[in-house]
């Protein structure tokens, strides 16, 4: 059975639900709404993603192509593909399951995105940075309650990953917020 959903409404509460879901990648892609948050990789999340995922995937199913526009069509067919990309990636490649590297350079991104691209002043990206700082300490448990019996080579390279964003977080952060003159958000980012 159809609905007359408009493919574009679809398409708008898919990508809300994508960027509120994956916020460094939303950052990535120029929204900054959710700046302040990581991605929640607790097990409950992800299976939560993988619900949610399904349901659109149902939705646009129910989306006729016969009123669509070409380029609508060929829209609608890259949204699919998308989604079952995304499913696939969680429900069978797991990389929230077997690479502690998946971790590593999520909080990489996130925090590089904050302080290599000047979208914003410089107070506002801090204060994101330490927001995120304070949500690390769910990431890592995520990734410790998550990881089930990885290959080797992954904890190696997962361990040398982590190790990369400690120095990024040590050495780099301050060069990079060396200008700020806030002594509050100057601690904060200390601490």
């Amino acid at each position: 059975m159809y609905t007359t959903e408009p493919l574009s409404h679809f398409a708008d509460e898919y990508l809300d639900f994508l960027y509120e879901s994956l916020p460094t990648a939303a950052s990535g892609d120029g929204v900054h709404t959710h700046d302040d948050r990581i991605e929640d990789l607790s097990r409950s999340a992800i299976e939560a993603q993988g619900r949610e995922l399904g349901g659109f995937a149902r939705r646009l199913d129910r989306i006729s192509t016969r009123s669509l526009t070409a380029e609508e069509q060929l829209e609608r067919r890259m949204l699919a593909d998308q989604i079952r990309g995304r499913l696939f990636e969680l429900e069978e490649v797991r990389p929230w399951e077997r690479d502690p590297q998946h971790y590593a350079e999520l909080l990489a991104t996130s925090l590089a995105g904050q302080t290599l691209f000047e979208y914003a002043p410089l107070e506002e990206r801090a204060r994101r940075v330490v927001s995120k700082l304070r949500q690390t300490p769910r990431l890592i448990e995520a990734a410790e309650a998550n990881i089930q019996d990885p290959p080797s080579i992954f904890i190696k390279l997962g361990a040398a990953a982590f190790d990369g964003v400690g120095t990024f977080i040590e050495c780099d952060l301050p060069r990079a917020f060396r200008q700020l003159e806030d002594p509050h958000l100057l601690g904060d980012l200390a601490d």
